[in-house]
């Protein structure tokens, strides 16, 4: 089985925390504080999510059907 996801978004995200100006948190770093008190959140604009799964059957005698794929989108 095989799945492939995409996806995407435009947003406005507003976040704050207890650490100094440019908080390590947001830059793959440990906080300055050795810990890191956060609350955040964030406007969607546009987006859009697609995800497909493909299956391929067994062969005879246990299924012999063809690959199918189906997609979900949202």
């Amino acid at each position: 089985m095989a799945v492939s996801v995409e996806w995407e978004i435009k947003d406005t995200e507003f976040a704050n925390c207890n650490c100094a100006y440019g908080c390590g948190c947001q830059f793959n770093a440990l906080p300055d504080k050795g810990f890191c008190e956060a609350v955040a959140g964030y406007q969607i604009h546009q987006g859009n999510f697609e995800m497909s799964v493909s299956m391929v059957c067994a062969p005879p005698p246990c299924g012999g059907g063809p690959a199918r794929s189906t997609r979900v989108t949202g």
